[in-house]
């Protein structure tokens, strides 16, 4: 509720939409009070002037007779009223002609009448036009009014130069009756400036005119106020935490710091809604302590990054953490869009207006203060495998083991996949296998005297992210980014082979990960450290067209849980469903005996359905400001269908110790940080057996 202390509005005058006078003179010709009220108020309709909060509530009252002055008992009065009233925020464009702040309007917050109940409210007071630098102390102290409590607005022109008319706070204070002068109680500490120079504002007719003065500077940190109060309706109750804030978001101007022409600097109504440190976002866990959320039990917003692995979390409708900011004994709370913190981001894709803009534009500006590289550390070789096989001399039985990406070693049906076929993100061959891929693996594999064949197979990695100096590239030893994501798989496949040419097998995969969910990690509040299990059914089968050329297809089908309850991330208890699925043909000798080309269409990991929980404290009442722990659920499973097809052609030398390769590969639909694409690619690869 904004109190407006200034000349009564027209009834013709329709600009503000939510407009009562409660009182004061009648007399309504003098258009002051409905220019003033515009620029705080008045409607979004796309004709005459924006108010800075069209939303707003004003509760107007006219203490200027017809003759256009006014006195201390008139003033007193409409600001008693206003208060009472319920206005959390009054703005006093008026004042004494020759100071920027004079005694008798101290006089006035000082009378025992109103000194206590003027707390409740914020004094946004127009410093003047007379041009002066004010030279004598304030005496305001001895009740129970508060300098915390007001805010004095000086004017600049439009290139943010005070203006020549404007009235300046110098070096007075407000002092005590005894004459001390306390920190913070200067009048250039309770000062700011804004836009004061032929401003579009309302005629007080229907129409509009151009208007000069820190009368109307004023109302613009008035309606930035409301602006602050509309969003987080608990300020109502903590004017002087609302006056820390606009001071504290002001831009600087003039001499470094406060100074005593421009006080704090130029109101800058977007970081006023905006957080004023993003380092100083928290993120709270439980509803123990003060404000109903505990200081002990939780994470700072700079440690909330993450990487989504498969999960597609980039497009997430909705998603997003509410990070806190603590400010003069309350709070306001922030909206946080997921899509901004994910590892690697470097643009934001939003489904309509949930967020506001200026929060993401700063908090991407932050975020790029905070840029560190990273760089994953996973055993392997060269990023290929070395490995031991061992065969019975009946044939019936072998044993592998091996180091490195060997995920494609243990189906006992697939003598021709690759690696890069097991890899989450690129192939639709068991995708499961691929995310444990990396460092030990081995397999046993057994046939019996009928047509089956029975593999035993284990595969393990331990991967690292770190944090890496930007500047030299060492690593940061101490500070893991995400710490290790140690997964470990193992498989067990039986394979019949009704026939020479025919070979079906079923396979079941069973992957547990530590601090990861299908390769998705995360750091801080987004954090998976307790991991996930995933169970998987495997359809493979393989058909010889002819001794040189045959089909392999393969369908792979899992459900992943949470490990244990996490701390604030968590699958949903109906856990994730998700699919792989690719089909390879293969022809050998097309030029020579050593040469192959292998073509594949296919879709990598795709989660079908499930939802991710996500658990902290977050406002449950916006009014009042109650908070408490809620669950939201980020719905997956929605995103489209990412689809690959992939040729590749390689010849061997050396008695194929030695095979060099050249690929081209379409890839439909991929999604990261810069939205969802289609990706045309070329390459080639050597690969060295010994």
């Amino acid at each position: 509720m904004v109190g407006l202390l200034d000349m009564r509005i027209a009834q013709t005058d329709h600009n503000i939409e939510y407009l009562t006078n409660i009182g004061g003179y009648t007399n309504d010709t003098n258009p002051h009070g409905a220019a003033v009220a515009s620029l705080i108020g008045a409607r979004h309709d796309g004709q005459g002037v924006m108010g800075i909060a069209p939303t707003a509530s004003v509760l107007a009252y006219n203490p200027f007779d017809d003759t256009g002055t006014t006195n201390p008992d008139a003033v007193r009065e409409g600001l008693l009223a206003l208060v009472n009233g319920g206005a959390s925020v009054i703005n006093m464009s008026l004042g004494v002609p020759g100071s920027t702040f004079d005694q008798s309007i101290a006089d006035i917050f000082n009378s025992p009448d109103f000194s206590l109940a003027g707390r409740s409210a914020l004094m946004v007071f127009a410093a003047g036009n007379e041009g002066v630098t004010q030279t004598g102390d304030v005496i305001l102290g001895g009740s129970a009014f508060s300098t915390r409590n007001l805010l004095i607005v000086g004017s600049v022109d439009p290139t943010g130069t005070i203006s020549s008319f404007s009235n300046r706070p110098g070096g007075a204070c407000f002092v005590s009756t005894a004459g001390t002068c306390a920190e913070g109680d200067r009048l250039m500490d309770r000062f700011l400036v804004a836009p004061g120079e032929l401003l579009l504002v309302s005629d007080n007719n229907g129409g509009t005119a151009r208007a000069t003065g820190t009368s109307f500077a004023a109302p613009l940190v008035t309606g930035t106020v409301a602006l602050m109060q509309d969003f987080w309706p608990w300020l109502q109750r903590n004017p002087e935490a609302t006056a820390e804030i606009i001071l504290a978001t002001a831009r600087d101007l003039g001499d470094p710091g406060v100074d005593a022409v421009y006080g704090h600097g130029l109101l800058d109504v977007e970081a006023a809604v905006s957080p004023i440190d993003f380092s100083d976002l928290h993120i709270y866990l439980d509803e123990l302590g003060n404000y109903g959320y505990s200081y002990t039990n939780s994470v700072s917003l700079a440690t909330a990054i993450m990487t989504p692995g498969v999960l597609d979390l980039w497009e997430a409708n909705g998603a997003s953490i509410i990070a806190f900011e603590r400010t003069a004994g309350t709070f306001r709370d922030f909206a946080i869009p997921l899509s901004t913190l994910l590892h690697g981001n470097s643009s934001m894709h939003l489904a309509g207006e949930r967020f506001q803009r200026h929060v993401t534009d700063r908090l991407i500006a932050w975020a790029d203060t905070m840029v560190t590289s990273t760089t994953d550390d996973a055993s392997g070789v060269l990023g290929g495998s070395v490995f031991f096989s061992f065969t019975s001399q009946e044939g019936d039985v072998e044993v592998l083991s091996g180091q490195g990406l060997g995920s494609h070693h243990l189906s006992a049906i697939n003598p021709t996949a690759s690696s890069t076929d097991y890899h989450a993100e690129t192939g639709g061959t068991n995708p499961l296998l691929g995310l444990a891929s990396g460092g030990s693996f081995g397999r046993l594999t057994v046939k019996t005297p009928g047509d089956l064949t029975l593999s035993l197979g284990m595969s393990a990695t331990a991967f690292d992210q770190r944090v890496a100096d930007p500047a030299t590239g060492d690593f940061l030893a101490e500070n893991p980014l995400f710490g290790s994501r140690d997964a470990a798989a193992t498989y067990a496949e039986i394979a019949w082979a009704p026939s020479e040419r025919l070979s079906i097998g079923v396979g079941f995969t069973g992957l547990v990960e530590e601090n990861a969910v299908l390769g998705a990690q995360g750091a801080g509040i987004l954090s998976m450290e307790n991991g996930a299990a995933t169970g998987a059914l495997t359809l493979t089968g393989r058909y010889e067209l002819a001794p040189t050329l045959s089909l392999t297809a393969s369908a792979t089908g899992a459900r992943t849980t949470s490990l244990d309850d996490q701390r604030a991330l968590a699958i949903a208890k109906d856990g994730l469903l998700s699919s792989a699925m690719q089909f390879t043909i293969t022809k050998d000798q097309i030029f020579g005996k050593r040469d192959r080309l292998r073509a594949s269409v296919m879709q990598p990991m795709h989660v079908e359905a499930g939802d991710v929980a996500y658990t902290s404290v977050q406002v449950t009442d916006r009014l009042s400001g109650t908070t408490g722990k809620v669950t939201d659920h980020w719905a997956l499973g929605s995103s489209a269908r990412h689809l690959a097809a992939e040729a590749e052609y390689g010849f061997g030398l050396a008695g194929d110790a030695v095979r060099m390769s050249a690929f081209t590969r379409y890839d439909q639909n991929v999604v990261d940080s810069f939205g969802r694409y289609d990706a045309l690619s070329f390459g080639s690869k050597l690969t060295i057996s010994y």
